[in-house]
């Protein structure tokens, strides 16, 4: 598809369990996603792929979603990004060699991306913006960023602000580094 392989808005729900929106998104666009949820919509899209993306793999705002066991790698922009208050379940998600984050969360959004594999993104592995909320045990990953420098440390083996809210969000482990 030459714009998003799924698309969801206005209070939809879909299931879409093993579903593939791979090579979508011909344009690099911060408003697109190969798999776009926005405005209260709820998809279940667990064992999905969405692959080289133009944009972004999957682009989440003000929704919930289930993107357990899903690939987003390849993408021009983020493999996963959610924000405006989204909740998201990216449980061994698979998000690499993306033009920017792997994982992106902000605005008040809520991530548990418990054993993903997140890394050889361009920019970060994971991006936290404005007070975001990601669970992470067991994450692969290599870079941790934040907004500005009051937050997560852009270095994961130097993180010091594991389990402590900060003004661009926590990161929340139970195996944290010490």
């Amino acid at each position: 598809a030459s714009g998003c392989g799924i698309r969801l808005h206005q209070t939809a729900q879909v299931n879409a369990n093993a579903a593939t929106a791979d090579n979508c998104c011909k344009t690099v666009d911060l408003t697109l996603g190969a798999v776009y949820v926005s405005r209260s919509s709820q998809l279940e899209f667990r064992s999905g792929s969405c692959i080289n993306s133009g944009s972004n793999g999957m682009l989440i705002r003000r929704s919930i979603v289930t993107a357990r066991s899903v690939t987003a790698t390849g993408a021009a922009i983020t493999g996963l990004h959610a924000e405006s208050g989204s909740l998201v379940d990216a449980t061994e998600l698979t998000a690499t060699g993306c033009g920017t984050n792997g994982l992106q969360v902000g605005f008040s959004s809520t991530v548990s991306a418990h054993t993903a594999t997140l890394t050889g993104n361009t920019a970060n592995d994971v991006q936290l913006q404005a007070d975001a909320r990601i669970g992470i045990n067991d994450l692969t990953t290599t870079t941790i960023g934040a907004a500005t420098a009051s937050g997560v440390e852009a270095d994961y083996g130097g993180i010091s602000y594991f389990n402590v809210q900060t003004g661009d969000g926590v990161v929340v482990s139970e195996n944290a580094p010490a």
